[in-house]
């Protein structure tokens, strides 16, 4: 059997050291055939959510906001690391580690690239965002101005604009309870008299992705498709409500026929009891199977 690389991912305000140390018990689990390269964020931060305080850091992130821009700059150092370091097989993705893996899988499908990864590991993702301004583009100008800009009379886009709204209130809300973002980056900063409706985030969400118009800014032929490697996906039964809800949502953006789906006892965190963490070995063992037989076809 070849050597299979794995890019690592953490979450927000966190490390590649505190990364590897969160995977020991799995990297201890895998045999010596696989190798977890985890990687600093692109950015420093202050500590993350759950780090203990007689941790000094360094903390990093993989974006330092939300908005087109800000994604796509992230996707361009991810795709740097792939130049450098790479190449991978596949990604593993933490937290926010997850959703920056997800996203960049999902522009490279959409651009009709193939991927940079064979497969991906996703443990407590939250929800991605696009680096594609046009991304629920009418919707969001009309929020940001709606006089401005009127939405057309169709229940789809009328609908589209009140789920976009209420999505990013209830990530940003939620994020922001955990420490996971600065107070006041929510609803009412991003729809504020004279705000730039390009750096509005642009949720990756499945109720608003698959919803009719749902996917492009409802003038090009941009469909969206749920990504079409194998995905591993697992969160902890503890876990707070809301981030268990992030990473349902975040599996749904992938193809159901793909993806292996695991809880285990934890919370916020990657499996550690020794059966649960032999179950996500077997799980990722069965992606690695999946794309090889898929790469000889």
């Amino acid at each position: 059997m070849s050597r299979v690389r794995i890019l690592a991912l953490h979450g927000v305000g966190c490390s590649a050291n505190i990364l590897r140390a969160q995977l020991s018990t799995f990297i201890r689990a895998v045999d010596d055939h696989y190798e977890i390269v985890c990687i600093d964020g692109f950015f420093e931060w202050t500590r993350g959510p759950g780090i203990e305080k007689n941790n000094p850091g360094p903390f990093y992130t993989y974006t330092q906001a939300y908005g087109p821009s800000d994604i796509l700059k992230s996707h361009k150092y991810l795709r740097d690391v792939i130049s450098e370091q790479g190449p991978f097989d596949g990604v593993l993705g933490f937290s926010q580690g997850g959703a920056m893996a997800l996203s960049y899988l999902y522009q490279q499908q959409q651009d009709g690239l193939t991927p940079d990864f064979k497969f991906a590991i996703l443990l407590s993702s939250i929800v991605p965002f696009s680096a594609d301004p046009r991304t629920h583009e009418e919707a969001i100008k009309h929020l940001c101005d709606p006089i401005q800009n009127p939405l057309p009379p169709n229940p789809q886009q009328q609908q589209l604009a009140s789920e976009v709204r209420d999505i990013l209130l209830h990530t940003f809300t939620t994020s922001s309870k955990i420490g996971a973002t600065a107070a006041g980056y929510d609803n009412k900063h991003f729809f504020r008299p004279g705000a730039d409706p390009a750096d509005v985030p642009r949720v990756l969400h499945p109720r608003l992705l698959f919803l009719p118009g749902g996917g492009g800014d409802g003038k090009t032929a941009d469909t969206p498709t749920r990504i079409a490697i194998p995905t591993v996906h697992a969160h902890g039964r503890m876990d707070f409500s809301f981030m268990k809800e992030a990473s349902e949502a975040a599996r749904e953006l992938c193809e159901p026929r793909l993806a292996r789906c695991l809880v285990h006892s934890g919370g916020h965190s990657p499996p550690q009891q020794p059966d649960e963490v032999a179950e996500l070995v077997q799980a990722v063992r069965w992606a690695v199977r999946q794309y090889r037989e898929t790469a000889h076809l």
